[in-house]
């Protein structure tokens, strides 16, 4: 199967006169692709976050369209197997009016390389917050994208005995939304040569389509010492280089709400998606009834003002947390299990909206989600990038334990797993506990869980400092032995020893001392 994938990524832009040259970085080749715009095909711009804003042209064609751009590079031949195409665009239905539309076609040429046929897909906004999908060569399928996000658009031509069929797909999140299969193209496949083009035949959507995946910055590190707290902004005691306890101001305000600390960080939004993260360890059973806490995070606009934000409050209520969001009012979740709880805000930029998404998550699995939903006030145009994650109300007793790093630390126990296998076990008498206390380490706990793995690391030297070498003959037993040996029998024996070897060569050594000094004395005496 030969598949070739528009990226993400921009690669770069040129222009040759009225030729606009639009690269995209592909998945399964090195090639780039242009995109052909100018004289009636609309334009591409170059975003900073890595999508490009691809419009149609200004000027109404016959049929109601506005054409945009197209492009014939990368193109593959049936001949050689499926011809497969994809594309990511961000569809905002939330935002588009109704009429505004978009069509996506992709043509098969004939084997000299005129066109043969083609599969269009209309896209269209209905007027009711969604985005409705029809095809021309499959008037049966149709499918409604009522949720922004990035959308995967899939093309697939391939044979089916001797006849040409095409597939397409709309896919989000990796999941597959809508799907139209065995959509006969009425052509036979020995009649098609390559594929011709991928066109954005029409774009009649205000401020264009925003192509490609936006890049998705790294959530910032959150320290203990980050936060602020001066000025009626609570507490925040630290237990540790992870570990934070957040207190609201103990002074209630006019809201109900014990204001807390809040934290602030750079970060554009045209430079991608912005992403903020909290690890909080939270207990329903722990808290009482009606205790709550409120985390909201705000974004600036051009001048650095405030101008919007998007607020969640978690609120205990019978043996659960409900968690409900202003900006979402059909959210709501609930939390029904202690532990380590991962809270998430996304910032994205749409074609002309600011989206916003909150997320729960407890270790990897999803426990609930608004969704992308538009920021009320903000907009591409007035919007700058963050402006603080702030604990506006904190009112449980004994704070919120909050994390920098959701992961328990396990360099003790890896230093200690280390010095135990620097080990040889046959030079101990038993090696037993230590190898069942390597044994006994669990992976995987998160920072609450930070004892217990200090405790696993403990047992680990523990059982190396009991450790006994095994034991050796000493000095004194050998001597021992050698004078039993020796001395078996009533008469002594005749075999040396090595000591007898060694007195022996003593007295020779003596002897040819003493013979020396007397030549010496006769030498003296004759002189």
């Amino acid at each position: 199967m030969k598949m070739k994938r528009l990226s993400v990524l921009l690669a770069v832009v040129m222009l040759l006169g009225s030729l606009s040259v639009f690269a995209l970085a592909e998945n399964d080749a090195d090639e780039a692709l242009a995109w052909t715009t100018g004289n009636g095909y609309g334009s591409v711009v170059e975003n900073k976050d890595g999508t490009a804003t691809f419009t149609g042209d200004a000027e109404l064609n016959s049929d109601n369209s506005h054409c945009g751009p197209y492009t014939k590079d990368g193109a593959t031949a049936i001949a050689d197997g499926d011809i497969t195409d994809e594309l990511d665009i961000m569809i905002d239905p939330l935002s588009m009016e109704a009429g505004e539309k978009f069509a996506l076609s992709v043509s098969i040429n004939d084997a000299a390389g005129a066109y043969k046929t083609e599969l269009l897909v209309n896209f269209f906004a209905t007027g009711s917050k969604s985005v409705a999908v029809a095809i021309g060569m499959a008037p049966e399928f149709k499918a409604s994208l009522t949720e922004a996000g990035v959308y995967t658009l899939k093309y697939r031509y391939y044979d089916n005995e001797g006849k040409l069929f095409a597939e397409f797909a709309i896919e989000k999140d990796g999941e597959v939304v809508a799907k139209a299969e065995a959509i006969d193209m009425k052509v036979n496949t020995a009649d098609c040569g390559k594929r011709g083009y991928i066109w954005f035949c029409d774009i009649s959507v205000d401020g264009g389509l925003r192509v490609g995946t936006p890049a998705v910055q790294d959530a910032p590190v959150l320290l203990p010492g980050d936060w602020v707290t001066e000025g009626g902004y609570g507490s925040a005691e630290k237990k540790s280089e992870n570990l934070v306890i957040l207190k609201g101001e103990a002074e209630l305000n006019s809201d109900n709400s014990h204001c807390g600390p809040v934290i602030k960080n750079p970060g554009l939004l045209e430079d991608g998606t912005l992403v903020d993260e909290l690890y909080v360890y939270l207990d329903p059973a722990e808290l009482e009834h009606a205790e709550k806490f409120v985390l909201t995070a705000g974004l600036n606009n051009t001048s650095d003002a405030y101008v919007d934000e998007f607020a969640v409050m978690f609120q205990k209520s019978g043996e659960v947390i409900n968690v409900t969001a202003g900006v979402a009012p059909g959210f709501t979740g609930a939390l029904t299990e202690a532990g380590m709880y991962t809270l998430r805000y996304t910032f994205s930029l749409a074609n002309d909206a600011v989206l916003g998404c909150f997320t729960v998550l407890k270790g990897d699995e999803e426990v609930a989600s608004t969704g992308n939903v538009v920021m009320p006030t903000a907009t591409p145009d007035n919007t700058k990038g963050r402006r603080y994650l702030w604990f506006c109300d904190i009112s449980v007793d004994g704070g919120l334990a909050v994390y920098s790093d959701p992961n328990a630390d396990y360099t003790a126990v890896d230093a200690a797993i280390a010095k135990a296998e620097a080990l040889k076990a046959e030079d101990y008498e038993d090696f037993s506990a230590v190898t069942a206390a390597i044994k006994a380490v669990v992976r995987g706990k998160d920072a609450s869980e930070q004892a217990a793995v200090d405790a696993m690391a403990k047992a680990i030297e523990d059982a190396i400092a009991a450790l006994k070498p095994v034991s050796t003959v000493s000095g004194d037993e050998s001597s021992d032995a050698v004078s039993d040996t020796s001395s078996a029998g009533d008469e002594p024996s005749d075999t040396p020893s090595t000591g007898d070897a060694a007195n022996v060569l003593l007295w020779g050594g003596l002897l040819v001392l003493a013979m020396l000094g007397g030549v010496l004395v006769c030498r003296r005496a004759k002189q």
